[in-house]
């Protein structure tokens, strides 16, 4: 089963509060954080290293990245130890909620079977 395409979503009052908040670099390597936190479902550490890289910036910069998201609360570490985005958080969930939920009329559909992906079918 392939993996449901995921998007980032941004209401005007939040771009705003970003766009007021951090820098020009900053937003882009923001972005580009969340972009991977969609990508693989929310399961990103707070691996300090690891998110620099994924920001594109150097660590320093990261670091005082991270304290402002932390500080605005657009993000936090759960106990688990992960990275979690506030309002990404819930946008996966919602996500998650719809792929079930469609997975379940597939399913209905074809006779409680899941159909073969279309990279699979002849």
């Amino acid at each position: 089963m392939r993996t449901p395409e995921r998007y980032v979503r941004f209401f005007p009052k939040r771009w705003a509060q970003l766009a007021g908040a951090l820098t020009p670099r900053e937003l882009v390597g923001y972005v580009s954080v969340l972009m991977h936190y969609a990508q693989v479902d929310g399961e990103l550490l707070a691996d300090d290293h690891q998110l620099s890289i994924l920001a594109g910036l150097p660590p320093p910069t990261w670091r005082a990245l991270r304290a402002k998201l932390l500080a605005l609360g657009l993000a936090h570490v759960d106990a688990d130890g992960r990275w979690v985005d506030t309002d990404q958080h819930e946008n996966l969930a919602i996500q998650q909620r719809a792929s079930a939920a469609q997975r379940a009329r597939i399913r209905k559909r074809w006779n409680g079977h899941e159909p073969a992906a279309p990279e699979a079918r002849p």
